[in-house]
């Protein structure tokens, strides 16, 4: 009887299982339709700003009347609204920047304190309002400037403070 030509049986099994082996692995490789895992998109939630944050907004003025109200007793040079430095890192409500004092409002006392801190130092808190003096230029705002800014906000925000 003469050889068969062509592969053994068993060597055609062996390439019959590799060759499915090689579909298998690059569907799977691929990503086949039916085996594709579910695509989940997340987003990052909102960032806290003075408009969205979930706390109700406090009374009183807001720190862009109480400069107005400064700005009555010495012109402030340069005044610009930094809210958007402030809000989401620290959590103030408003902060308004000048040449003489820093205007700053938080959301309560307890966060004006915190931005304080103890002892004695730049900054003046009146109720949940700070007026900070940190700058090299602000320093230099005379103690009686300083004293009349700080009585101006004390009547515009009342006894609370």
């Amino acid at each position: 009887m003469p050889a068969p030509s062509g592969p053994s049986p068993v060597r055609r099994g062996v390439v019959r299982s590799v060759v499915a082996a090689l579909v298998v692995g690059a569907v799977t490789a691929c990503g086949a339709p039916e085996r594709a895992a579910p695509v989940v998109v997340r987003t990052a939630p909102a960032l806290p700003t003075p408009t969205t944050s979930a706390a109700p907004v406090p009374e009183g003025p807001s720190v862009t009347d109480i400069a107005a109200a400064l700005g009555k007793i010495r012109t402030l040079r340069h005044p610009r609204d930094n809210t958007g430095s402030c809000a989401v890192v620290a959590g103030c409500r408003g902060l308004i920047t000048a040449g003489e004092v820093s205007i700053y409002e938080w959301p309560d006392v307890t966060a004006a304190a915190r931005y304080v801190g103890d002892g004695p130092g730049n900054a003046d808190r009146i109720g949940r309002w700070v007026l900070s003096y940190r700058t090299r230029e602000q320093r230099s705002t005379p103690p009686t400037v300083r004293k009349a800014f700080g009585e101006r906000v004390r009547a515009m925000i009342g006894p609370t403070a």
